[in-house]
């Protein structure tokens, strides 16, 4: 029974997510509703400190969409020829005290700012490796990583 209700209830949030409900949506809103109720039992349970991460999660959001505009304008001015783009290069950042989740987190923000690319888990070093399009200086990327992570992200995702 409380599976059924998991399953209704994702399959109600995805559809206001859309704002319509053609049939082949209320089909999709079905299969995912069934998805979610059937990984629901698998999933870990919450932190204990999830409400101090709750709290932290839009100071998280606002410090990334800063990343994405910042990338965006660096990217306008490589676009423009104001700034070149000959010294792009891939950067290991090394994973410091970030956990598995905390990598995939730091992966998929990095990622989501343009001119930056997450390539690949280097496991011997402990190091995550990206493409950046400004490789100029990779001391200087490393330590806006690291900043970020202690600032914003470690609150919520460590």
């Amino acid at each position: 029974m409380r599976r059924l209700a998991r399953a209704i209830a994702a399959a109600a949030v995805f559809l206001a997510a859309l704002g319509h409900f053609a049939p082949g949506d209320l089909l999709l809103a079905a299969l995912a509703g069934a998805a979610a109720a059937a990984l629901s039992g698998r999933l870990p349970p919450a932190p204990r400190d999830w409400p101090r991460r709750a709290a932290w999660l839009p100071v998280l959001l606002a410090a990334v969409l800063n990343q994405v505009a910042r990338g965006g304008a660096r990217m306008m001015l490589v676009a423009l020829g104001v700034r070149s783009s000959r010294t792009l290069g891939e950067v290991e950042v090394p994973i410091g005290e970030r956990s598995d989740r905390g990598v995939a987190v730091t992966c998929l923000i990095a990622g989501l700012s343009p001119g930056t690319v997450f390539v690949e888990l280097v496991p011997q070093r402990r190091a995550m490796l990206f493409h950046v399009i400004d490789a100029s200086d990779p001391d200087g990327f490393r330590a806006e990583m690291d900043r970020f992570y202690r600032r914003y992200q470690r609150r919520v995702f460590p």
